[in-house]
């Protein structure tokens, strides 16, 4: 794991709202280059709407996003995403009728040559060589977790600097979901900054520092150690009895 120097991720008091509705009351969270931060939550908790907001896919009522020194509170999406910031859907939004090598192209779409996209798709066959055995089938005919490891190898041919990844272990058998969540250990290794927001208590074990929201606010917020030790996380949240 590199070392965790500086803050790459910095958000502020972010409010999010849909007319009446009120998707996010108040969030404060930091991510390191290189570390993983975890957001937990039952589903309506806010936790997609956060990242969201700080994508920029939704706009935000108030609050102060920071990435990378640069404040990007309104920047549009395209340019958060060319600055470096990656979110990875819920869902994992691959495109069925094509294949994993074409899949993994869109994401280096207009970040350099052809031969740099050739060479990043080969690189992430590296780290994740189940999508190199499978680079000519169809994305539609993977399996859940292989879809995630394409999702998560269509990110990191935009070359970021930090992921955002709604609920990757939505959905997989727990086989995969160790998977996955060893494909997160592995981004962050490479020193990108990652922030996961899950219902999944599996998450804990690879994060550095974690948050528990609840009807848009975090109500607990700490290492995983002292997540796992809080009687109000473990049953009430992690479904731990």
């Amino acid at each position: 794991m590199v070392e965790r120097t500086h803050d790459l991720l910095q958000v502020k008091d972010l409010r999010v709202g849909y007319g009446h509705l009120i998707g996010l009351r108040s969030l404060d969270v930091t991510v390191q280059a290189g570390e993983i931060s975890v957001m937990l939550g039952a589903n309506g908790a806010g936790k997609s709407s956060a990242l969201n907001a700080i994508a920029g896919s939704v706009k935000s009522r108030a609050g102060r996003i920071v990435f990378d020194g640069v404040d990007i509170t309104r920047k549009p999406a395209w340019k958060i995403s060319q600055a470096g910031l990656v979110l990875v859907p819920e869902g994992r939004h691959i495109i069925g009728p094509l294949t994993v090598s074409e899949n993994l192209r869109l994401g280096a779409f207009g970040r350099g040559s052809a031969r740099q996209a050739r060479e990043g798709e080969e690189e992430i066959y590296e780290i994740f060589p189940m999508l190199a055995e499978h680079r000519r089938s169809l994305g539609g005919l993977l399996s859940g977790g292989q879809q995630q490891l394409l999702a998560f190898g269509r990110a990191l041919m935009a070359k970021p600097k930090l992921i955002l990844l709604d609920e990757p272990s939505m959905g997989l058998a727990p086989i995969m979901v160790d998977r996955v969540l060893e494909a997160v250990v592995s981004i962050a290794g490479r020193g990108i900054g990652v922030l996961m927001v899950e219902q999944n208590a599996a998450a804990l074990d690879v994060a550095h520092q974690a948050a528990v929201l609840e009807q848009g606010m975090v109500v607990v917020r700490g290492t995983p150690k002292e997540l796992l030790a809080d009687d109000r996380v473990t049953q009430a949240f992690l479904g731990v009895a």
